[in-house]
């Protein structure tokens, strides 16, 4: 079974570090985003100076992909998926807009599972 790492960032880790999470197979990767105490640290980041944004990071060890999850609000998640030169952001997904990319990224590449490009620039360049 894919196996993942996990890493960390809470609200008052500073903006380019994040703790080990340790790792998980990939079945287990919608338990670990639900886990995760989003909420929690919104809450301890009010009043703070400098405060993060709760992240949580899944990297398929296999080829080294990644999607990364925050929160402001812990009601709508933003993404971040990303694998060599490719990388694009997705926001204002919903728990189970996340969930459906969590499961779809245990056997796709992010590239599948990444929205495509909407609009005139996307047509001409996604």
């Amino acid at each position: 079974m894919t196996e993942f790492e996990i890493t960390l960032q809470l609200v008052d880790s500073p903006v380019d570090q994040s703790q080990s999470g340790g790792s998980m197979p990939a079945d287990k990767l919608v338990d670990a985003f639900h886990a995760f105490p989003f909420a929690d640290e919104i809450k301890r980041a009010e009043g703070m100076d400098g405060a993060t944004f709760p992240t949580i990071t899944f990297i398929r060890k296999s080829d080294r992909e990644e999607i990364a999850i925050w929160t402001d609000d812990a009601v709508s998640y933003d993404m971040h998926l990303k694998s060599g030169s490719f990388s694009r952001f997705v926001n204002s997904q919903t728990p189970a807009q996340v969930e459906g990319m969590l499961v779809r990224f245990t056997s796709e590449s992010v590239a599948e599972i990444a929205p495509k490009k909407k609009g005139l620039w996307g047509r001409l360049f996604g």
